[in-house]
């Protein structure tokens, strides 16, 4: 249970070789970066989700650098209607907003 809600109704996640824990149902939905990425690979798209968050923007790994280029790529082309939220306990926004051509 989180928050009350059964895990795998309407939250769910999706980690590494775990079993899949979401149903058709499912609208919140954690991952890891990694899995984020192969899915946006394999949707060539971000049409499909309203917002997307990715958290530890500032430890800039190849893995958050790649999300950062996909998201970026399908903003400006296929996905404008989906929200991505940054987050990072030491996030430099004016570098981030340039990056995504967003006003300050």
């Amino acid at each position: 249970m989180v928050l009350g809600w059964r895990l795998g109704g309407l939250i769910g996640y999706k980690v590494g070789l775990d079993k899949e824990n979401a149903s058709k149902d499912t609208r919140l939905m954690f991952v890891t970066t990694g899995l984020l990425i192969k899915m946006l690979i394999a949707k060539k798209s971000m049409a499909e989700w309203t917002h997307i968050i990715i958290d530890e923007v500032h430890e800039r790994d190849k893995d958050i650098d790649f999300l950062l280029l996909l998201s970026r790529k399908f903003l400006t082309s296929n996905s404008p209607g989906c929200k991505i939220i940054l987050m990072s306990a030491t996030l430099n926004p004016e570098k981030l907003c340039s990056y995504y051509s967003w006003p300050l």
